[in-house]
């Protein structure tokens, strides 16, 4: 036989063998209950011995010894024995090689997904810190690290006290007592002294959690810059403001020019009632229609003027 050659199970002894937890000893197959097996048909197996391999609860293989000769004498207690354990410290090795290239996938698959995870980490426009209990700098991103000119390496394992002594004069009460209790503080936006144009907003983001391998509660804080935003908002407010006025200023020239208008359209009104009484005995037909008519377009004006 070459390695490699592949039978069908039924046509093997082995057939005999799976599934059962104990060894299988066949010492001459032309006098025993096998011998009209496909395999000592096919091959004249005389002796076997065999017991199946089991790795990690499910069926593996085989391990077994024949021979083209029968055995004088069945195989005993010891024979079966060493077997057994030949098998058992086979599946072992086994068991411990689809172990270590499980582990190996394993870490495979951890070194992608965390070299995924810092390419989005460091992708992420915002400032993102991870503080311990003693405030030193677990992790941070690009971003972060790129506000003090600094490498990642020359940040992480410094208190953020230290490196920024204005961080814990303006928010160390508050960061204390966020590790303290356990609650977040959410949405805080904090702005740089200076006017309007060179000042800027960040909005604050501090949750505690606990970590589940050390089981001590730690910190991380997203500092997010919203300038751009803040400025087109108040951008937007100052346009809406004007607009507000603008529409009053209308409102109001439009009552100035309806007051404005509504004298003289009077005195066109009372114009042409004392003409028409003046006339009404001389005047033409069609000159009193005239006269009509302006009255009714006067009276259209004074309804839009309103």
């Amino acid at each position: 036989l070459e390695r490699g050659t592949t039978f069908i199970l039924g046509d093997t002894y082995c057939a005999n063998v799976v599934g059962r937890g104990d060894v299988v000893a066949i010492n001459h197959a032309a006098k025993s209950e096998v011998a009209g097996h496909p395999c000592y048909e096919s091959f004249g197996l005389e002796t076997y011995i065999g017991v199946a391999i089991t790795v990690g609860g499910k069926p593996y293989g085989t391990l077994n010894f024949s021979a083209a000769e029968p055995r004088e004498r069945p195989f005993g207690d010891r024979e079966r024995s060493f077997l057994a354990m030949l098998a058992q410290w086979i599946a072992n090795d086994i068991g411990q090689q689809q172990a270590l290239e499980q582990l190996m996938t394993s870490r495979e698959i951890l070194r992608r997904q965390r070299k995924e995870l810092d390419l989005i980490f460091n992708l992420v426009t915002s400032s993102i810190w991870f503080i311990d209990e003693q405030f030193r700098v677990l992790r941070v991103n690009d971003q972060a690290s790129a506000i003090k000119n600094k490498l990642t390496d020359e940040v992480e394992g410094r208190s953020i006290f230290e490196m920024m002594p204005n961080v814990e004069a303006r928010y160390g009460d508050e960061l204390r007592e966020s590790m303290r209790t356990g609650e977040p503080i959410i949405g805080k936006v904090e702005h740089t002294e200076g006017d309007e144009d060179n000042a800027s907003w960040m909005r604050i983001d501090k949750v505690p959690y606990n970590d589940r391998n050390s089981r001590e509660r730690k910190l991380i804080t997203v500092a997010t810059d919203i300038t751009s935003f803040v400025q087109s908002q108040r951008a937007l407010e100052r346009h809406a403001a004007l607009l507000e006025r603008s529409n009053r200023d209308l409102d109001d020239f439009a009552y100035i020019a309806s007051h404005d208008l509504r004298a003289p359209m009077r005195g066109i009104e009372n114009l042409a009632q004392w003409i028409e009484e003046d006339i009404t005995e001389t005047a033409a037909s069609d000159t009193m229609e005239k006269l009509d008519m302006l009255r009714k377009r006067v009276a259209r004006m004074d309804r839009m003027l309103g």
